[in-house]
């Protein structure tokens, strides 16, 4: 692996470059016995796993934060997943066939934005994040029955809200989802108004400073109802 890591504009912008190369031999593989009635975990073959990432933060002005990366690998088998102890059938891997369950590209971005409101110890915040997983493949055969291509699928989180000092955060939150082109719903949407959210919350922050309150008084050995 080698990468290169590089700040500009006196901290505001970094950008980080890497690429690797990772040769695997004698993969550890579920199998069956060449007569067939066995199966059990062996090592064969082997694969080459190589790839780039490329990742960028920006803060360009006062609580405002950008990030995003890119990913690309290419995962494939350079030997035949088999030897001589394991039933070869339609499913095993051959040289070249890529490996399951790996993506070829992945990619994501973030933006936040966070100001001092006019109440003390009050923060809005709002908050954008973005996801993309590119194509993977089920199994090894093109040519098995089981074989399918699946992924290329994006996310789309938002936030809004205010927070505080003491870790009290009400949010409105609405997930989306975009998944081959067609955007959809894919979590719950959870909306709750400033003024009710904070209420709560304020409720939640007295009443906790009550019970503490009332746990030392007990502690001093004073009446905790007085």
């Amino acid at each position: 692996e080698a990468g290169v890591k590089t700040t500009w504009l006196g901290g505001k912008l970094t950008a980080n470059a890497a690429a690797y190369r990772i040769d695997w031999k004698d993969r550890q593989t579920s199998a069956m016995t060449a007569d067939g009635l066995y199966q059990f975990i062996t090592n064969a073959g082997a694969a080459r796993i190589k790839g780039l990432e490329l990742e960028v933060a920006a803060r360009p002005i006062a609580g405002l934060t950008l990030n995003g990366s890119i990913g690309y690998t290419k995962a494939e088998l350079t030997e035949d997943q088999a030897n001589a102890n394991i039933l070869v059938d339609g499913s095993t891997g051959r040289k070249g066939d890529r490996i399951a369950n790996v993506p070829d590209w992945t990619a994501s971005a973030s933006a936040q934005y966070v100001w001092p409101l006019p109440v003390a110890g009050l923060n809005g915040l709002v908050r954008g994040d973005f996801a993309y997983t590119g194509e993977m493949v089920s199994t090894f055969r093109p040519t098995y029955v089981y074989f399918d291509k699946f992924g290329s699928f994006a996310t789309l989180n938002l936030r809004a809200g205010v927070e505080g000092e003491a870790g009290v955060k009400c949010v409105e939150r609405a997930r989306h989802g975009i998944e081959a082109g067609h955007a959809r719903i894919v979590g719950a949407r959870e909306i709750r108004f400033y003024a009710r959210a904070l209420g709560r919350c304020g409720r939640r922050q007295a009443l906790d400073e009550r019970r503490g309150d009332l746990g030392r008084a007990g502690a001093g050995g004073k009446d905790p109802s007085a």
